[in-house]
C-alpha cells in the first residue's frame, strides 16, 4: 500500500498540472486545532482539561490512521471523565463538543454527532471572536458533511452558505459546486469543481485540496465517469492515512474489477469496510482456481464472520454498510443483505449506500 500511494503521489504532481490526471468530504478530513499531547500509558483524569482533550484527539487520529475501533473506545473513555465544567474556556468547550461529535460520527451515531456539532456551534455563537479564533469554518464544514451523509441536502446548503460568510475559502467554493452536483447538474458541477482543484494544485497541497478532490471523486462515482478510480487514487496519494478515502478507493477498484489493486490497497487493513472489499476481491480471484487466493479468501471470510457475529453478541453497533456488503457479496445472503442495507439507508445515504441498496434489491428479487 505504501509503495502504491507513493507512486500515485509522484504521478499526481509529475503529470501536466494543466491536464488533470486521467482518472467527504467526510468530517474526518477536517483539520482540528491541535494541542500538544504528552504520551502516557495511563490516562489520568487529574490532568488539565487541555491535555485530556489533546489525548482524545490523539486517539481519534490513531483510529483514522489504523481503522482500529479500540481507539474510539479509548477516546470515549477519556471524554467520559471530562464533563465540560462551566469553568472551561470557550475554546475548550467547543473542542469538547466537536471531538464528541467526531467520535459519534465515526461510530455512525449520527444523532449524537448532530447534537455534538450543534452544541459546538452554540459555544461559538455565544463567544466573541477574540475568545475562539478559528473553529467556525471547521464546525460549519463538519455540519455540512454530516448533512450530506444523511442525505439532508437543504441543511447542507444552509451550512455551506454560512461557510461563505465566515470564510470565502476553497471549502466554500467546493462545497457549493459539490452540492450543485448532488442536487441538480452533476456534469457542470464536476467541471467547475475540477477547475477549482486544478487552480489549487498550482498553490501546493493542503486539507482544502484534499477535501475538494474527495468531493470531485465522489461526483465522478455518482456520474459513473471512467476517471473515478484515478481520482480516488489521487485523493489517497494526498492523504494516505485517511481511512474513508481508502475505503472508497478500494470500492472504486473493486467496481472496475481491478482485483490486484484491491489487494494492494487493502493490505494490512483493519476496518470492516476495507476488509470486506478485500474479501470480495479474493473471492473473485479464488474462482479462477488460484489456490493461494482461495486459502486467503476462506481465512478472511471466517475472520469477518466471527468479527460481525461477536459484535452482535456483545451488542456493539455494526458498520451496517460493511455488513450488508459482506452478506451480499461474500456469503451470498441477499435477503438478509437487503434488510441490513435498508436499515443502513435510514441513517446513511452516501453513494456506496445507495448502490448497495440497489444491488441488494436486485439480488433479492432474482433469488425469488
Amino acid at each position: 500500500m505504501k509503495g502504491l500511494i507513493l507512486t500515485a503521489f509522484i504521478g499526481f504532481f509529475s503529470a501536466s498540472i494543466y491536464a488533470f490526471p486521467a482518472a467527504s468530504w467526510p468530517a474526518p478530513s477536517t483539520e482540528l486545532i491541535t494541542f500538544e499531547a504528552k504520551t502516557e500509558s495511563v490516562d489520568r483524569s487529574d490532568r488539565p482539561p487541555a491535555e485530556q482533550l489533546a489525548q482524545v484527539q490523539d486517539y481519534l487520529q490513531q483510529y483514522r490512521r489504523e481503522g482500529n475501533p479500540r481507539r474510539l473506545g479509548e477516546a470515549s473513555g477519556v471524554l467520559a471523565k471530562l464533563e465540560p465544567p462551566t469553568t472551561l474556556s470557550p475554546l475548550l468547550k467547543w473542542r469538547f463538543h466537536f471531538l464528541t461529535a467526531q467520535i459519534a460520527e465515526s461510530l455512525h451515531k449520527f444523532d449524537e454527532a448532530q447534537q455534538g456539532l450543534e452544541s459546538a456551534w452554540q459555544v461559538l455563537s455565544n463567544a466573541g471572536e477574540a475568545e475562539v479564533d478559528g473553529p467556525y469554518e471547521q464546525t460549519l464544514l463538519a455540519l455540512m458533511n454530516l448533512a450530506v451523509v444523511r442525505g439532508e441536502y437543504n441543511a447542507a446548503k444552509s451550512h455551506c452558505e454560512k461557510l461563505g460568510v465566515v470564510s470565502p475559502s476553497l471549502y466554500f467554493q467546493a462545497c457549493r459546486e459539490y452540492l450543485r452536483g448532488l442536487t441538480s447538474d452533476i456534469e457542470q458541477a464536476f467541471e467547475a469543481l475540477q477547475g477549482l482543484v486544478r487552480a489549487k494544485m498550482l498553490q501546493g497541497t493542503g486539507p482544502e485540496l484534499h477535501w475538494s478532490l474527495v468531493s470531485l471523486a465522489d461526483l465522478a462515482d455518482r456520474g459513473r465517469r471512467a476517471d473515478a478510480l484515478s481520482l480516488w487514487r489521487s485523493a489517497a496519494a494526498l492523504s494516505p492515512g485517511d481511512q474513508y478515502v481508502r475505503d472508497r478507493f478500494c470500492l472504486a477498484a473493486l467496481q472496475q474489477r481491478e482485483y490486484a489493486l484491491v489487494l494492494d490497497i487493502s493490505e494490512g487493513a483493519r476496518s470492516d469496510g476495507v476488509l470486506t472489499c478485500r474479501a470480495v476481491a479474493l473471492k473473485s480471484l479464488a474462482a479462477t482456481n488460484a489456490v493461494d487466493h482461495k486459502k486467503q479468501y476462506l481465512l478472511l471470510k471466517e475472520e469477518l464472520l466471527e468479527k460481525f457475529e461477536d459484535a452482535q453478541w456483545r451488542g456493539e453497533r455494526l458498520h451496517k454498510r460493511a455488513y450488508a456488503h459482506f452478506l451480499l457479496d461474500v456469503v451470498d445472503k441477499p435477503q438478509l443483505a437487503l434488510r441490513v442495507a435498508s436499515s443502513n439507508w435510514q441513517e446513511q445515504r452516501e453513494w456506496p449506500d445507495e448502490q448497495l441498496l440497489v444491488r441488494s434489491r436486485s439480488a433479492e428479487g432474482a433469488q425469488q
